[in-house]
């Protein structure tokens, strides 16, 4: 059974429209008969309106199904230990739904939800999540073990079903951002730290650190200039007192354009430009 798309909420997370058991079959690729043993087993919140027969559920609890659906179906989880994950999760639905979204959108990292279905269930990114690890977190010894569930693709299926729909990319800015923390905060020195600043930027070509006794004097960063900017070479030339220009022409056109910096660590950049 193909998935649904059908959860429409607004880009605040917040909606003044609630789903139907329909909506929820579809979205959680679950049968009404599937839906309805969960019921009978405590598995669902309590989402019947008074004096009402039918159920209504808010966004927050549909991607909640949804992930519970997807736990049941990957790793065949019983109902018993399903009931309590879903305990845990509905009693603050719309904030898991808000906590995935915005670390996805913030981080761009694949964000997982991990649980021992009995007494820790949480979201993290996963170089988080690897730092829990080197830090013993996960080593109780009454934990048996854990589920992860990646929730990057439920969440762009909710986010493609706004209004203006949204589509958030995994990139791995959350876990460069966190390796350079790292390292910036392992650095022996200014130097250390301003190369791996100069090989962020992304501007340079190829970096070449000259070293006296261990320590860093110097980089030399090539940096490719388009052709068109030859036609500025005398601004570009006074902007430092030390570089080395190489203009190379193919049938009277400037084919390359390069030029190396040479940089002392403590230095301004002078050269950069928005």
């Amino acid at each position: 059974m193909p998935y649904g798309p059908i959860i429409m909420v607004e880009k605040n997370g917040e909606t003044n429209r609630n789903y139907t058991a329909n909506d929820v079959r579809a979205a959680a690729n679950l049968s009404y008969r599937q839906l309805n043993g969960w019921d009978e087993k405590g598995v669902l919140p309590e989402s019947r309106e008074s004096g009402k027969a039918w159920r209504k559920f808010t966004p927050g609890q549909v991607f909640v199904i949804m992930v519970m659906s997807e736990i049941r179906r990957r790793f065949g989880v019983p109902l018993d230990k399903l009931r309590w994950l879903g305990r845990q999760l509905f009693e603050r639905d719309s904030d898991w739904l808000r906590e995935a979204v915005h670390q996805f959108a913030l981080l761009g990292s694949p964000i997982f939800l991990y649980t021992d279905l009995k007494s820790i269930v949480s979201i993290d990114a996963d170089f988080e999540i690897g730092t829990e690890l080197q830090l013993g977190a996960f080593g109780p010894a009454e934990c048996d073990g854990f589920i992860m569930l990646r929730l990057n693709d439920l969440v762009n299926r909710m986010l493609r079903c706004l209004k203006d729909p949204i589509q958030l990319e995994v990139s791995d800015r959350g876990r460069m951002y966190m390796l350079g923390e790292t390292f910036r905060s392992s650095a022996r020195s200014v130097g250390e730290q301003e190369l791996l600043e100069l090989v962020r930027k992304g501007r340079y070509s190829r970096l070449v650190v000259h070293l006296d006794d261990g320590d860093i004097k110097k980089f030399d960063a090539e940096e490719e200039l388009k052709p068109e900017q030859i036609e500025t070479i005398k601004e570009i030339l006074g902007e430092r007192a030390y570089q080395h220009v190489v203009v190379k022409q193919h049938n009277g056109r400037v084919d390359r354009f390069v030029r190396t910096l040479s940089i002392r660590p403590g230095e301004r950049d002078a050269t950069e430009r928005s």
